[in-house]
């Protein structure tokens, strides 16, 4: 089982292939099952294939949808992937993503699903609140936002799938986020406050000199990160009295 992706108000359209399973036979029928909260808008067998329309789904839910079809020869055979309905304007990041960073929490078909760990909906937690946090820091520094610049938003897509399998990786017990690694005196918020604020300090320059609409400036500001990758203190070369 796969994922796929849709905004909220936005009709999506999927396809399943079927050649592999035919050898040489014709698709008869084609049966397609959604979970309660998203609508069916029209489906079709076109030669090898069977597609679909879906609309519906409220935001940051995981949804099922699949097809089970009848050859002319009389054998059956289904596919299903998972539908997770987003506000593609804000969320960055996919469930794919984070598969292909941290495989071994995957299942067989490099997937996340409902018996993984973590499961399907918790990855697209992770990256919904992760994508919240860069959202707020990103108005926090005077950027406009949904940020449109397609070159941003994959990097933006880049960070935040990188932090949600650092949070997968936390679930299993390994990386920054275990118990093992993290400081005893800073909670896991911190940790990703901390790696969301050197993030969009470091790339502040560069989305104001692509276009960002930018209304604020941190320049001026003196930016110092408190933890590192691994949740340890990090003492600062200068304190405020140097200044003084």
């Amino acid at each position: 089982m796969y994922t796929q992706a849709k905004g909220i108000t936005e009709t999506g359209f999927y396809q399943f292939e079927w050649n592999a399973f035919l050898n040489g036979s014709a698709i008869q029928t084609a049966v397609w099952t959604l979970s309660t909260g998203i609508t069916n808008g029209g489906t079709a067998i076109s030669g090898t294939k069977t597609n679909i329309y879906v609309s519906g789904g409220s935001e940051n839910q995981v949804y099922n949808v699949s097809c089970k079809i009848t050859t002319a020869d009389g054998r059956t055979e289904e596919q299903y992937f998972t539908l997770w309905v987003r506000d593609d304007s804000r969320v960055y990041g996919s469930p794919d993503g984070v598969a292909a960073l941290v495989p071994r929490y995957a299942n067989t078909s490099g997937y996340f699903d409902e018996t993984t760990r973590p499961r399907m909906s918790q990855v697209a937690s992770f990256l919904a609140e992760l994508s919240g946090m860069v959202n707020v820091m990103l108005a926090g520094s005077g950027f406009a936002l949904p940020m449109t610049l397609p070159e941003a938003r994959l990097s933006f897509d880049v960070f935040v799938n990188g932090e949600a399998a650092s949070f997968a990786e936390g679930v299993n017990g390994s990386g920054k986020f275990s118990p093992s690694s993290k400081s005893p005196v800073v909670n896991r918020y911190k940790i990703v406050l901390e790696d969301v604020k050197a993030f969009i300090s470091d790339f502040a320059p560069g989305l104001e000199a692509m276009g960002a609409t930018r209304t604020g400036s941190g320049v001026g500001e003196i930016g110092f990160r408190e933890y590192d990758d691994n949740g340890a203190l990090v003492t600062p070369l200068f304190t405020r009295d140097e200044f003084s």
